[in-house]
């Protein structure tokens, strides 16, 4: 693609951690082309050199660093299809048709023509297509082409739909966006310890995230999408069954659910599989992005822990024990320093700034109480590990299949 329509550059704000996902126009999923100011920015027309479109040449003199810019380009299809558009981005990118949302890459990279294959519907007609480029430092661009081009036609402008007819069926894209990742501790029982003293005190119970963006890629609205998370091929649900009513042609959403280890991990060791039910009946859906090794090491963590509370001389935090006493836990506290760290009150190395690496916590049947001596106001924050032995043993049994 070598002619775009381009916004920004945006500035994106602290922190780095869920940059791409910030929507800085207030509607992104709609945004296209026009002579309104957008969010301060007006749309401008833009050239690709030898493919590469280049934000850092295209605002020279303007902040290109810790920002976001957008490109957008409108492609006729004579008819309803799926294709692959190479991508290449400096840093992450995501990619939407039409408003739906096909991809979403946030890393810190260099460009590399074609380095993500995007798999995107196109409807019959003109179909709108966004880029969002997020760059932190260094160089700034992207780069894109279909890998299918024939019967393609592109355009700048806002066009008109050349066909009439019957809409087409409504049809249901499914997203993995997280799949078994940790999330923050759920607590039961009430803790001693003043309020701000404690992330709480009785059994723990460790929850993993799982997330899908579910659209509707048709032309006609989808009157139900029931997705049913479960362990195990035609295995019980692991939660309530989310439903999605009326589901209008290209429109989408996230959702997900958080799940307890205990039913992540069914009889056997069964992975958690997707059930996804609509009006053409029911079908797997595949949970991407993570084979079996990658999942059952994300069990083990990290957890983040930041509710660190002012103690005299520093900051506190209390945790209480992990719901099955068979977890072997890790932990690293990260501070900028100068600090020193105890924990139930032993003392934990040395001084430390930055970080105190990961050290193995004592074993307790009540919790832990991180202690951090420190003149800084900053809260310092806990990266927790809960080795598991039959998963670890499990870890090798895969790995080395």
């Amino acid at each position: 693609m070598r002619d775009w329509q381009v916004l920004g550059p945006f500035p994106y704000g602290e922190p780095e951690e869920g940059r791409l996902e910030r929507d800085l126009v207030g509607g992104e999923a709609a945004l296209a082309a026009s002579s309104e100011v957008v969010a301060g920015r007006r749309w401008r027309k833009a050239t690709a050199r030898e493919g590469l479109l280049d934000f850092r040449d295209l605002y020279s003199g303007e902040p290109a660093e810790h920002a976001t810019a957008y490109a957008l380009v409108h492609v006729l299809s004579p008819r309803p299809r799926w294709t692959t558009i190479a991508v290449g981005s400096d840093d992450g990118v995501s990619v939407r048709v039409n408003g739906v949302l096909f991809h979403e890459h946030d890393v810190p990279r260099g460009h590399k023509f074609d380095e993500d294959k995007v798999r995107v519907k196109l409807r019959r007609g003109w179909n709108r297509l966004l880029f969002k480029v997020v760059n932190g430092l260094g160089g700034f661009a992207l780069s894109a082409r279909f890998e299918e081009p024939e019967g393609l036609e592109l355009s700048l402008e806002p066009p008109v739909d050349r066909w009439v007819g019957p809409p087409e069926a409504p049809e249901i894209y499914v997203r993995t966006v997280v799949a078994g990742e940790p999330v923050a501790w759920e607590t039961e029982g009430a803790s001693h310890r003043p309020p701000e003293f404690r992330v709480g005190l009785g059994y723990l119970l460790v929850r993993y995230r799982f997330d899908f963006y579910v659209a509707n890629v048709g032309g006609q609205p989808a009157p139900y999408v029931t997705l049913r998370l479960g362990v195990g091929e035609r295995g019980p649900p692991v939660h309530e069954d989310i439903e999605l009513k009326d589901l209008a042609p290209w429109k989408g959403e996230r959702v997900g659910w958080d799940v307890h280890l205990t039913e992540l991990l069914g009889p056997g060791g069964r992975q958690p599989d997707l059930t996804l039910v609509d009006e053409s009946g029911s079908r797997p859906i595949p949970i991407e992005g993570v084979g079996p090794e990658a999942l059952l090491r994300r069990y083990a963590g990290p957890f983040r822990l930041k509710s660190f509370g002012r103690t005299p001389g520093g900051w506190g935090l209390e945790t209480g024990q992990p719901v099955d006493s068979w977890f072997v836990a890790e932990a690293r506290v990260a501070h900028p320093g100068p600090a020193e760290l105890e924990v139930n009150g032993e003392r934990i190395g040395g001084r430390f700034s930055g970080s105190t690496g990961i050290f193995r916590l004592p074993e307790t049947l009540i919790g832990w109480v991180f202690s951090v001596k420190t003149d800084s106001s900053v809260s310092p924050s806990v990266d927790l590990w809960l080795r598991v032995p039959p998963l670890d043993g499990a870890i090798r049994e895969v790995s080395a299949a």
